[in-house]
């Protein structure tokens, strides 16, 4: 029963942050860029709940991600699974003791994620202007996700603390 309660706890988590960034905060893009909510909740779930349950909470999320971006699919899934299974490795255990570990790990990870999905998205394709994507979406996005750690972090401990 504890186990089923948990699933739909995520279920509920991984539709309710996919909606919200895929419509609320793409009408309030901040220079194109929509913040990655996504993948900061995944990291704070794994940080909190070790790196198999982060891992599999990440594929899942990244999945949905990717149905309601319309993008590719499987793109974000192999990436917050894997940010996921770090993030629960490194990371396990030090989310109770300090919160800007949790924020400056939320914040790398969304640096890791921008890079690599420029480089496999873009960069393989022939789109080689590093400097224009640096200045024009990645350093925007990592700005803009950055403001909205601290409030997510604070809803994922409330949700953490309901949950066990």
């Amino acid at each position: 029963m504890e186990r089923a309660k948990k699933s739909l706890i995520y279920a509920f988590i991984i539709l309710f942050f996919a909606s919200l960034q895929g419509t609320v905060f793409r009408a309030i893009e901040f220079f194109g860029n929509v913040p990655l909510i996504c993948l900061m909740v995944v990291v704070f779930i794994s940080m909190v709940r070790g790196k198999e349950e982060g891992a599999i909470f990440g594929a899942a999320m990244g999945l949905v991600c990717d149905m309601v971006s319309g993008g590719r699919l499987g793109g974000h899934a192999l990436l917050f699974m894997w940010i996921g299974l770090f993030a629960g490795y490194i990371c396990h255990g030090y989310f109770q003791r300090s919160k800007w570990i949790a924020l400056m790990f939320a914040v790398v990870a969304v640096l890791v994620h921008s890079i690599l999905y420029y480089i496999f998205g873009f960069l393989i394709f022939g789109q080689t202007n590093v400097i224009h994507a640096l200045w024009r979406v990645i350093l925007p996005g990592l700005a803009y996700s950055a403001v909205l750690a601290v409030p997510l972090y604070i809803l994922t401990e409330k949700v953490n603390r309901w949950i066990s």
